[in-house]
């Protein structure tokens, strides 16, 4: 059986640390949720803003705040170490398994989260199990390194995989981009005899939605879109059959501050000869989630070594390597999988910077064009 190496200044030095007392309640409603059966520790990327900020405590009542997204993650560490003395670790799988709203404090002032029939659907797709396979985590800005140092060379007693990377917004699928169409916006060309082109569209996890002719809001009223169950009334779904990935926001740092992903991009850049594609942008809708929490699970293969060599006496010897052979086996299909959490906190730093970027694009902030 190997088990994780709890490090009480992993706060401060990275790793697996302890659960901290105030996220046990949270914890205890995730397990109910999501069919893990415990968690055994909390992960902590090296360089914790904690320490920056000075608040860092360290033990069970450190209150740690949440990882923000976009930060980056030094190679971090997770130790698996076997306890028994005869036994071995052959090899760790880590893999980011799952995402899940962080449960709300009602101390916290957030206001109480609405969960829809569109977020039970997106976050079937995007917010799913990784399957267990190596190389197959929830977010693309992160990776994951299996068996860093071969445990070989330890002589099987310890079992070291690595985190590092950046958790991007890729589980903040609620943000959104609403941009109209039409002549008033500094686009003469829609206009054309009794007919004018008017066009309202969000794009959203899930795809763009798109309404034509637009009931465009008369000067001073309110901007405003009836809801079914987390869907726009009033509006064509063009792209129901697509994924959340070609949505999501990209893993690029570069592309993240500027338009975003590439179906963003393509949407709002600049024609071919110049102009823009854009009137103006009626609203763009930053994450409402504030903070999700990641699974992050870590299985191993242990071996158990014999202490004597094969003795002489050979039928002894079958059933003392048989015994073995139980052991471990044993050892590997029960007790050799563990599960640790992360929250990470919405940064609106880097969206912020987007949607200035973006505004930049839209005809009525064009006067040439």
């Amino acid at each position: 059986m190997a088990v994780p190496w709890i490090n009480f200044l992993a706060p401060s030095m990275g790793g697996i640390g302890p659960i901290e007392l105030s996220d046990q309640p949270k914890l205890d409603e995730l397990t109910k949720k999501n069919n893990i059966p415990f968690y055994a520790g909390r992960f902590y990327p090296k360089d914790s803003q904690a320490i920056i900020d000075g608040t860092l405590q360290l033990g069970l009542i450190s209150q740690t705040p949440p990882w923000l997204t976009w930060e980056e993650i030094e190679s971090t560490q997770i130790w698996m170490i076997p306890i028994f003395e005869d036994e071995r670790v052959v090899s760790t799988v880590t893999t980011i398994e799952r995402v899940d709203l962080w449960p709300r404090d009602p101390e916290e002032g957030l206001p109480e989260w609405e969960q829809t029939f569109y977020d039970e659907q997106i976050q079937s797709e995007a917010w799913g199990w990784g399957g267990g396979l190596v190389g197959v985590n929830i977010d693309p800005g992160l990776v994951v390194t299996q068996n860093v140092v071969p445990p070989v060379l330890f002589l099987g007693y310890v079992g070291i995989s690595a985190i590092s990377g950046r958790i991007t917004e890729y589980a903040f699928y609620d943000q959104e981009m609403t941009y109209i169409k039409a002549p008033q916006y500094n686009m003469p060309g829609l206009a054309g005899g009794d007919y004018e082109y008017t066009e309202i569209t969000r794009v959203r996890g899930d795809g763009i939605w798109q309404q034509v002719p637009a009931d465009l809001p008369e000067a001073g009223e309110p901007f405003e879109i009836e809801e079914n169950g987390g869907y726009p009334g009033n509006f064509t779904h063009l792209t129901p059959n697509s994924g959340y990935s070609q949505w999501a926001m990209s893993s690029n740092i570069a592309e993240a501050r500027t338009w975003g992903n590439e179906t963003w991009d393509a949407l709002t850049k600049f024609n071919d000869d110049g102009k823009p594609q854009i009137g103006t942008f009626q609203e763009f809708k930053t994450s409402e989630l504030d903070t999700v929490v990641f699974t992050i699970k870590v299985s191993a293969i242990t071996v158990v070594v014999p202490d004597e060599p094969f003795p002489d006496d050979v039928a002894t010897g079958l059933a003392d390597y048989a015994q073995i052979a139980l052991e471990t086996l044993g050892s590997n299909l029960s007790n050799n999988i563990w599960y640790f959490y992360l929250p990470v906190r919405y940064n609106g730093e880097i969206p912020a910077e987007r949607i200035q970027y973006l505004l930049n694009r839209a005809a009525i902030n064009q006067p040439d064009a």
